[in-house]
């Protein structure tokens, strides 16, 4: 077994922290437990409780070693003011918080495989002008995470928030089709990743009373829970409900579960908290670091007292280990880099949806496949699982040492750092040999991307894209339908299109404000609908759709008369919607002939 160095922060001094820390002392722990605090004040602390504790100075240069009981080893950080046990002082409030950025900073470095912290006192730290909400909100800060799910858990049962602090009458408003399946997406995957599950089996309660009977006690279930379940369970995920609350905390169904999604904090934490109280932990799902926490605060008027329970700390302490044991998070060593607008990043991390697209490209031994835009990677490692050859073009200059430090070992990996609108496609195909391109694509640049790649076709199999939405509708339109257009014809000329499956917000950190899909292009071989002039059918499609409400005899006017689109069997009263792309091209070929006659 691998012997880590897990960090303590005691939390605010004034409370139990410090004391529930030296009491986990008292147990041997297979694991390096390092206590980030003021020594002197857990040397007093610990003379006040009559224990015996052998505090060793942290060493990070040297291996993490096991501890026998009465030893903890201390990451020294001094109290800003002196420090009365049950009497707060907003002049440490900065030493709670350096605690803490150094817990979760050896996280994000490597130093600690995990962060266990103590309680604080909120109030203190807002008294001392330090605007604070909590550890979740500190540790996503920190770590540059959009979104964050609290779970909290007992032996036999986890149950996570889809909202956590909000009045009551807040919450049914706070239940939208995209903030419940960030929720659900963070919950599968860190059951997954940090848990080591494989499928996650999740019960999911209604909102309203018996699930809303049918829609006579609250219609959410039926027009928003239930859709996103049914789109969900499509992916693969393993999806129970809405289930009645009041029925669902049974073993019936808890005996086959691995948690439970409460719509609200007092939903599910009282049945948590009978069943575990003082023996349950709090976890952060959707860091990229593992942090636990004791589900109880501070208790300032039982410091130093010696009548403090430490059992949930311990059950923080020994979770976190068990998640240390799992697969960690594929994502930890890119925890610290931050997605830029600037290059429209919203880096995939939903492991459901990133087996799907793989299932969806069906990369095989032997191919050359090219990947733009790897950001953290999660495509890149089940691409060369494959056992294919990979070239991938990343234009952030921030992520190519850590792309090259997880892949660079792989010989079949090779990193080309530069802007794939300007790469060569080309130059990566040896003859007769054609390249699947793959690609999370910035929404900002995906048309010109596409159209740059189109003009290097002849070296291409496929593309498998992850776009907006409404761009791969638009992609995929035929004539008559809501979304065709300009952009649909000239893809269509070049490509077979494939809607092949939607994704939402929540598979991306941070999640963009819209719906994005996977799409399959396929270069024709041979074109069905060939063009005499690329560039003229261009032109006609253009001036087809730049006034799309006006009829083709009016918008094509000054390149074809009414005679001429009716020459070409076109209804020249037609719309440039009704028109397919076997009828564009007719007229383009006749408009250049035109020119050609007339030149």
């Amino acid at each position: 077994m691998t012997v880590s160095a897990i960090a303590l922060t005691a939390g605010e001094p004034a409370g139990i922290g410090p004391d529930l820390c030296l009491l986990l002392a008292r147990e041997p722990c297979a694991h390096e437990r390092v206590v980030i605090a003021d020594p002197d004040l857990l040397a007093e602390r610990a003379h006040q409780l009559g224990l015996a504790i052998e505090l060793q100075a942290y060493d990070p240069t040297r291996p993490p070693a096991a501890q026998q009981a009465g030893q903890l080893s201390v990451l020294p950080v001094p109290l800003a003011a002196g420090c009365q046990p049950g009497k707060l002082n907003p002049a440490n409030a900065r030493y709670v918080l350096e605690t803490l950025r150094l817990g979760g900073q050896g996280c994000i470095d490597g130093q600690f495989a995990a962060v266990v912290t103590a309680p604080v006192h909120k109030g203190v730290i807002n008294d001392a002008g330090v605007p604070f909400s909590g550890h979740t909100e500190f540790f996503a800060d920190q770590t540059g995470t959009e979104q964050v799910v609290m779970m909290l858990a007992c032996p036999g049962l986890r149950v996570a928030l889809a909202t956590t602090h909000l009045p009551l009458r807040e919450v049914a408003d706070a239940i939208t089709p995209q903030a419940l399946e960030r929720v659900i997406r963070i919950l599968h995957n860190d059951l997954r990743s940090k848990f080591g599950i494989a499928a996650p089996r999740i019960l999911v309660c209604g909102l309203n009373p018996h699930a809303g009977e049918g829609g006579h006690l609250g219609r959410e279930e039926i027009d928003i829970i239930i859709p996103l379940l049914e789109r969900l369970r499509d992916e693969g995920m393993q999806l129970d409900g809405p289930l009645p609350a009041d029925t669902l905390f049974t073993p019936k169904h808890l005996d086959q579960a691995d948690a439970v999604l409460a719509m609200y904090h007092d939903q599910g934490l009282p049945v948590l908290k009978h069943k575990g109280f003082g023996q349950a932990v709090n976890v952060t799902l959707g860091l990229p670091i593992i942090r636990t926490s004791v589900d109880h605060g501070t208790a300032l008027d039982l410091a130093a007292t010696g009548q403090v329970d430490v059992g949930s700390l311990k059950v923080a302490l020994h979770t976190a280990i068990s998640m240390i044991r799992s697969p960690r998070p594929a994502m930890n060593e890119f925890a610290p880099h931050r997605a830029r607008k600037r290059f429209g990043q919203n880096f995939l991390h939903d492991h459901g949806v990133i087996n799907r697209i793989l299932r969806g490209i069906a990369p095989r031994e032997g191919q050359h496949l090219v990947e733009i835009g790897p950001g953290q990677g999660a495509l890149t490692e089940g691409l060369l699982a494959s056992g294919g050859r990979l070239d991938v073009v990343e234009l952030d200059h921030d992520l190519h040492p850590l792309l090259q430090a997880r892949f660079g070992g792989n010989p079949q990996f090779t990193l080309h750092k530069g802007d794939a609108l300007k790469f060569d496609f080309r130059s990566l195909a040896q003859p007769g040999e054609k390249l699947r391109v793959v690609g999370n694509l910035p929404y900002n640049i995906s048309t010109p991307l596409m159209f740059h790649l189109l003009n290097q076709a002849d070296c291409i199999a496929d593309m498998h894209f992850m776009l907006q939405k409404e761009v791969v509708q638009r992609l995929a339109a035929g004539a008559g339908m809501n979304h065709y257009g300009r952009l649909g014809i000239m893809v269509q000329y070049h490509c077979q299109v494939e809607h092949l499956f939607d994704v939402g917000p929540g598979a991306f950190n941070p999640p963009p404000k819209v719906d994005s899909a996977i799409v399959r292009l396929t270069p024709h071989a041979v074109l069905p609908h060939p063009a005499d002039d690329p560039k003229v059918l261009e032109l006609i499609v253009r001036e087809a759709f730049n006034q799309r409400r006006k009829t083709m005899r009016n918008t094509l006017k000054g390149l074809l008369d009414a005679d001429a689109i009716a020459a070409e069997g076109i209804d020249p009263t037609l719309r440039p919607e009704q028109i397919d792309l076997a009828g564009f091209v007719r007229l383009a070929n006749r408009l250049a002939r035109e020119q050609r006659d007339h030149d």
